[in-house]
């Protein structure tokens, strides 16, 4: 039994739910025909000595004497404040301190009790550690798969989800059949979650099931969720989760490019940047675009900077994979990438903002012996593939050899000396030559003889 319905979600009287005898799904009113809190802001403020501490900022447009408790969601923790703990700036706006660190990072539904009522919010503006998400933050074309291998797809647009098709299994085996392929017009997204609760007809039995559905995006270029189905013709509750992905083009329409060679959150590893606005008198949107090797579209970071601003911050923590950077801004930078290697010892190295491309590049120093590793590391960010060509000069001036590589479309390398060299010490420089401009970066380790220095050099262009 196939089954293909759109689901219209409609709110019912509770007194008609309990005539026909249906589940009430949520209790939880909406506030848009009582109140409206017009701004709530995440914010980290630096103290004394280097520490921080969080709070957040809610304005009001009715009198906060109204509220019994406020509780602040990010989809895995609460927190519960009462208004003996508000800070308050007037009758209408008031600060809640001291929020815990594992709940501050993407807050993204604010429930306050309201004449013993409670209400859900949505937030009209949010700002989680200086970072400003537009409307626009998850456009796009998204799709994926449930754990059960069946496909799911959505459109963002601004603040709404439509057009989100989900396809699931609820059989008992051989006992019962029952597929849904479910379709949902609109879902309004909160921060960055979006659910629907209600009824489908089930045409088996002709009886109302109760179903849900659930997503949270964790960036511009991931999201997952769950579904939940009480089914009437194969008995039971169901439950499944699924993920997805944004599949749309990234713009990158700020005039100023800046690249950085390499990327890793793979394991222990993890990248960082600080940048600096160049400008003293206008603020600067940005844009950190990260590829994989193959070229592939991994993930993006947004952030506004005030004029004359700095912001450091990590780039895609969670996402587990290497490449390399690619940072668009609508005003000058100044910059770099920290990066960093876990393990037994903890290493730590640098990458300054590259803003030109090259085809002739050389890299000043070799140090590849027993004791030293120097790695080439190269980005494409061409829509065309590039061969590079590494040619070893020793400190006489002789070569020691060349050797060539493919590089993706806005793909990447890494290229260990120790292979160009055969394992044999190497000292002098290194060329890159490269059918397409390209970016470099070389990378000197001594951790495989017991040391701890991880540091390196831009190459530089020598057209």
């Amino acid at each position: 039994m196939k089954k293909n319905y759109l689901l219209v979600i409609k709110l019912h009287l509770v007194l008609f739910l309990l005539v026909a005898g249906f589940l009430i799904v949520g209790t939880i009113a909406s506030a848009s025909d009582v109140c409206a809190i017009k701004e709530v802001m995440v914010v980290q403020q630096e103290l004394c000595g280097g520490n921080q501490t969080n709070f957040v900022k809610v304005k009001l447009d009715f009198d906060t004497n109204l509220i019994e408790y406020v509780k602040l969601f990010n989809d895995k923790e609460e927190y519960i404040v009462y208004p003996h703990d508000f800070h308050f700036s007037n009758a209408k706006e008031f600060y809640i301190h001291d929020i815990p660190f594992q709940l501050i990072d993407n807050i993204n539904i604010l429930i306050a009790d309201i004449n013993n009522q409670e209400y859900r919010f949505p937030l009209k503006s949010t700002v989680y550690d200086n970072q400003l998400r537009t409307s626009a933050y998850y456009d796009g074309e998204w799709s994926g798969k449930t754990t059960q291998g069946h496909d799911v797809s959505f459109t963002v647009s601004g603040n709404n989800v439509s057009s989100f098709k989900i396809k699931y299994d609820t059989s008992w085996g051989s006992y019962c059949t029952s597929i849904w392929t479910i379709t949902i017009g609109t879902i309004d997204i909160i921060g960055n979650h979006f659910e629907k609760f209600g009824t489908i007809l089930n045409d088996e039995t002709n009886q109302y099931d109760n179903v849900g559905y659930t997503g949270s995006f964790s960036g511009s270029s991931s999201c997952s969720g769950t579904w939940k189905h009480e089914d009437s013709s194969c008995p039971g509750t169901w439950r499944g989760s699924w993920s997805a992905s944004n599949k749309s083009t990234v713009n990158v329409d700020g005039p100023y490019n800046y690249y950085l060679p390499y990327y890793s959150s793979y394991g222990d590893d993890w990248t960082g940047l600080g940048i600096a606005n160049s400008s003293t008198t206008e603020s600067s949107p940005l844009k950190v675009l990260v590829y994989g090797r193959d070229g592939s579209y991994l993930a993006d970071e947004q952030r506004i900077l005030p004029a004359d601003g700095q912001i450091a911050f990590s780039v895609a923590a969670t996402l587990n994979g290497k490449g390399w950077m690619h940072v668009n801004s609508h005003q000058p930078l100044t910059g770099l990438a920290f990066l960093g290697a876990g393990g037994t010892v903890l290493l730590i190295a640098d990458i300054p903002f590259i803003s030109e491309l090259a085809t002739k590049l050389v890299v000043p120093h070799i140090a590849q012996n027993n004791n030293w590793d120097t790695s080439l590391l190269i980005c494409n960010p061409q829509a065309v593939p590039v061969t590079v060509t590494l040619t070893c000069v020793d400190t006489n001036g002789v070569s020691q050899g060349a050797q060539s590589y493919d590089i993706a479309i806005r793909g990447s390398g890494e290229y260990d000396l120790s292979e160009l060299s055969d394992g044999t010490t190497m000292e002098g420089k290194v060329y890159i030559e490269a059918s397409h401009g390209v970016a470099a970066f070389a990378l000197y380790s001594d951790v495989k003889s017991g040391g701890s220095y991880f540091t390196g050099i831009n190459a530089v262009s020598c057209e």
